[in-house]
């Protein structure tokens, strides 16, 4: 009886076996008339034009490469939420979008290939700008590159500058504002419901008609932080320095520009402003510093409904001007069908990150390049820089701050940007929200925690 339950047993043991091997996905191939076709699939989010463009891409590629066979899937919510389902069911995609703030995670974890062959010297990637490679402080492993450029800049409404009579912003990096230079100008611009502006008697706080510029404590202001000689993270990955004396200046002056100056909407105000398009076209704002990923946006109100705006360079708060960069990357995931079919798995990486194959995207201003000649040759950068029906002077401001001012955010670098801003984030709302000073917000809120978490593990700039 005993010999026959082993016996049963084993037979079990051998049935689930199998059934766990048939339930690992192996390499997606198929007989076609002219040998093998490999098959991957990629996956991204995006608008609807976003969409039209990477398909177009992927059929541009599907017919110039017979032997293999790249399908789509648009994931426009929960992106990264879905990506882990598959992940934890063997069922990713091969190639697709990543969140940057994910890739350290995913990558130290073993699901993305590692490209960093193709950033060698005449290697496809070499061109690439630095500041667009996520290679974590620690590794020689790039795990990609942002697929396009996405940086600030500083967005003007021409009709209401000269309404205002108030000179255009710099376009030249070499002249860009100085903090003092941009409160004055934003306090030129701002006015209240009786055409009063913050430095007159009078003016009212309460019932402002237009501020001098948009709201930008979600994003830009990190570039307000380097620039003053601060920043969350040093730029080798070494240092936290979001308690340096810098830092806690910069964010105090960003603070000031709301409950001091009264030229930015503070987070309340700011929800009943409309998006950038809209709230210039109403002279809700006069400015706005925003991302370049707004450049398709405001192309279509130039467009469609005849806003003049322009592209100036973004005002430094200390001796040097900083653009950062947030553009996703594209990545190869480690599959089945990647890791025994790399190379062919490197050939759609290669086509969908060059330059020469996304006119769609680079011509509607929703991408920009992420390879350097397409900024330091004439030709190129014309062909992008230069198309009617998007903002003026992108040429000279937006493709000159990349090309010299760019830097990458954390998350390109730093292994740890998670856990970090997620003790930031919250001490952060208290200063936007004017409840904190700088000061007590991170001497009280963030150093704290921040020296629990991650203890002599990085050093602190104070």
């Amino acid at each position: 009886m005993k010999r026959k339950l082993i016996a049963i047993i084993a037979l079990l043991s051998m049935m689930l076996f199998a059934l766990g091997a048939c339930g690992q996905k192996g390499p997606h191939v198929t007989e076609g008339k002219n040998g093998q076709i490999v098959h991957f699939k990629f996956t991204y989010w995006g608008t609807p034009l976003e969409k039209q463009s990477i398909e177009s891409a992927i059929h541009s590629f599907n017919k110039s490469h017979p032997n293999i066979r790249v399908t789509s899937q648009q994931i426009s919510t929960n992106y990264i939420e879905k990506m882990s389902t598959l992940a934890s069911t063997d069922d990713l995609p091969d190639v697709g979008y990543m969140p940057e703030v994910n890739m350290a995670d995913w990558g130290r974890g073993g699901k993305l290939l590692d490209l960093s062959s193709l950033y060698k010297k005449g290697g496809a990637f070499a061109t690439k700008l630095p500041a667009s490679q996520f290679k974590f402080s620690g590794s020689s492993k790039i795990f990609g590159s942002s697929a396009s450029v996405a940086s600030f800049v500083l967005y003007y409404n021409k009709t209401y500058f000269a309404k205002e009579h108030v000179a255009l912003p710099p376009h030249d990096p070499s002249k860009a504002w100085t903090w003092d230079e941009f409160i004055k100008v934003c306090q030129q611009l701002t006015v209240d419901r009786n055409g009063k502006h913050p430095n007159e008697k009078g003016f009212d706080a309460n019932n402002i008609q237009t501020y001098g510029v948009g709201n930008f404590t979600s994003l830009a202001y990190e570039c307000f932080l380097k620039s003053n000689g601060g920043g969350l993270v040093s730029q080798d990955g070494k240092t936290i320095q979001i308690g340096s004396p810098a830092t806690i200046d910069a964010l105090q002056k960003i603070q000031d520009l709301m409950y001091k100056y009264h030229v930015m909407p503070t987070p309340s105000q700011a929800s009943t402003v409309p998006q950038t398009d809209t709230a210039m076209l109403t002279n809700r704002i006069a400015m706005s510093i925003d991302g370049s990923w707004s450049f398709q946006t405001l192309g279509n109100a130039i467009k469609q409904q005849h806003l003049k705006v322009g592209v100036g360079v973004l005002p430094k708060m200390g001796n040097k001007l900083v653009t950062m960069n947030y553009g996703v990357p594209i990545v190869a995931f480690r599959t089945a069908t990647t890791t025994k079919y790399r190379k062919q798995a490197l050939e759609f990486v290669k086509f969908l990150m060059d330059p020469q194959n996304q006119t769609p995207m680079l011509a509607s201003g929703l991408w920009q390049p992420n390879q350097l000649d397409w900024y330091t040759n004439k030709k190129k950068l014309s062909s992008w820089a230069e198309k009617s029906g998007l903002p003026d002077h992108i040429e000279s401001s937006f493709a000159q701050q990349n090309l010299h001012y760019l830097v990458q955010t954390p998350a390109f670098f730093f292994k740890d940007t998670n856990k970090l801003t997620d003790i930031i984030n919250p001490a952060l709302d208290e200063i936007w929200t004017g409840k904190k000073t700088a000061k007590q917000a991170v001497k009280d809120d963030i150093m704290p925690p921040v020296k629990m978490t991650f203890g002599t593990e990085y050093k602190y700039a104070q």
